[in-house]
């Protein structure tokens, strides 16, 4: 009997989904990994390798890689279906939302201490945290500082390209959104003020009118 073909239901992880986490994603990347080394998948053919894949992933993840060549890309090799799906997810939890989060994270009510640290290893985790350090340290503490009351600015930093969001870049954004406001300001004290001349000037001719 091949030990191999046992125990496959305690094996195989869960199916993926888009809805799952960064956290969720690394964690079934680890199982997949697992399964298809224990059940010896890894060393079939790639066309056969995809069939197996198809059980642990839903259609909708599914249907994003069914046109890639089944026939030369494996799942868990290099360059295999694997790496694109981290690749993937990676677009959509980038790096800095992902530090953004570890920063804004707080403990939930009623959450035991062991549960919130925990959580918050997984989440340091996620957020590579022990290269977080210098300038990158400095630019998670600056925006986490801005956005609960500048969220306009944060969300135009959060929108940069993950490389441009250095000390330097946003120095540079947060001086034209300041820039920006203040001749916004100038033009609306302008407005102001011709409105008001105007006002005085109407009143003064109202005036003359009533003395004639």
């Amino acid at each position: 009997v091949d030990m191999r073909s046992l125990g496959e239901d305690t094996l195989k992880p869960f199916q993926l989904t888009l809805e799952h986490q960064w956290s969720e994603m690394e964690m079934w990347i680890e199982g997949v990994t697992n399964w298809f080394a224990q059940k010896g998948y890894d060393e079939q053919e790639s066309s056969i390798q995809w069939s197996h894949l198809q059980q642990v992933v839903d259609s909708e993840v599914y249907n994003i890689y069914k046109h890639f060549p089944r026939s030369t890309m494996n799942v868990t090799g290099e360059g295999g279906i694997r790496e694109a799906i981290r690749t993937d997810f990676s677009r959509r939890y980038t790096l800095f939302n992902r530090r953004m989060k570890f920063f804004k994270e707080r403990m939930a009510p009623g959450t035991s201490l062991t549960t919130h640290l925990q959580h918050m290893r997984s989440l340091g985790k996620e957020a590579d945290y022990q290269n977080l350090r210098g300038d990158s340290l400095f630019v998670m503490v600056l925006l986490h500082s801005i956005a609960h009351c500048e969220k306009s600015a944060f969300n135009k930093i959060k929108g940069m390209e993950e490389k441009d969001i250095t000390i330097e870049k946003i120095a540079e954004k947060f001086y034209a959104i300041d820039e920006a406001r203040a001749s916004q300001k100038a033009a609306e004290d302008e407005d102001d003020e011709s409105a008001s001349a105007n006002r005085i000037y109407a009143k003064g001719q109202a005036g003359q009118y009533d003395k004639g």
